[in-house]
């Protein structure tokens, strides 16, 4: 008699959806991402992972919990982590669920940050999907 073991993978939830962000700070200095949870969680989301992406490279942050709210700002603390974002540089950002796996990023979100001056030049959706 043999015997077999059956793993099945859990289903990784789907992509947050309507990443946007709003600019905030006494100094116009931070940023403000908001999401919505996956339409399909495929179980509970146990926390989101950040991904920020510019010329200089790729940082991936995660949330400490299930909230749906992250505030970066320049030279200080992004969730849980310190993270120095260069004013006057282009940051993609996108966000990802975490349940059992991994699901896929949402739609980018690209953003400016304030040149020195404390005002955003240019805000882009891109609409394309990161995985």
């Amino acid at each position: 008699m043999h015997a077999y073991h059956v793993l099945h993978t859990a289903p990784s939830p789907s992509a947050p959806i309507n990443l946007t962000f709003t600019p905030g700070g006494v100094l116009n200095n931070s940023i403000t991402l908001t999401w919505l949870p996956p339409q399909h969680p495929n179980g509970v989301v146990q926390f989101y992972q950040l991904r920020l992406s510019s010329s200089d490279g790729v940082t991936f942050v995660n949330t400490s919990d299930n909230t749906t709210t992250a505030v970066l700002s320049l030279n200080s603390a992004l969730v849980s982590q310190k993270i120095n974002l260069t004013p006057g540089k282009q940051y993609n950002i996108s966000v990802r669920a975490y349940a059992a796996t991994f699901g896929p990023f949402s739609t980018q979100l690209s953003v400016w940050t304030p040149d020195g001056e404390g005002t955003y030049r240019t805000l882009l959706f891109v609409s394309k999907s990161i995985t």
